[in-house]
């Protein structure tokens, strides 16, 4: 074989080679998962969060008297590099015996949210919390919190439960 012919057959072994390895590779990559069916799609790629605020009317003091948490949220932030930060807060309208967030990081596994990990944060006689946690997580995945919010002065106690928006981890 000359050696034209065998420069042109490893020139043509190459570019099969290329063409075999390359359609691998555009396929080797995994596909994101479907989107989950319950919750909502944050509008940010690297944060999800919820905020509720609890309004008192003008002249209608019995709101305050019923209800102790006056503002509360959550959220979620895809710090990269495998980390995400959940965030929740609780507010009230004045200064209460104890006020508490419990942040819980949920994970879409294809048929529903499913709690991974849990933490609480409560401040005494004062009128909010905040807590943040850092995560480690699996990429390709969808990830939002949830938090529990309680409030408690003398035997009055308020609660309430706050979900975020949901992003995806690649």
């Amino acid at each position: 074989m000359s050696k034209k012919r065998k420069f042109l057959m490893t020139i043509a072994m190459a570019m099969v080679m290329l063409l075999l390895f390359s359609g691998i590779a555009v396929a080797a990559p995994k596909d994101r998962p479907p989107e989950p069916t319950e919750g909502i799609k944050s509008d940010d790629p690297l944060a999800g969060s919820v905020d509720f605020s609890r309004k008192a009317e003008p002249g209608n003091l019995g709101v305050q008297a019923i209800y102790l948490i006056s503002g509360y949220g959550s959220g979620i932030n895809n710090l990269g590099g495998g980390t995400v930060s959940i965030t929740g807060y609780t507010d009230t309208y004045s200064t209460v015996s104890s006020v508490t967030v419990t942040l819980y990081l949920q994970k879409w596994d294809g048929s529903q949210w499913v709690d991974l990990t849990g933490q609480s944060y409560t401040s005494y006689s004062t009128a909010s919390v905040t807590g943040t946690k850092y995560i480690a997580v699996a990429g390709g995945a969808y990830y939002r919190t949830r938090a529990l919010h309680n409030a408690k002065n003398g035997s009055t106690t308020d609660s309430s439960t706050s979900t975020s928006s949901y992003i995806y981890v690649p």
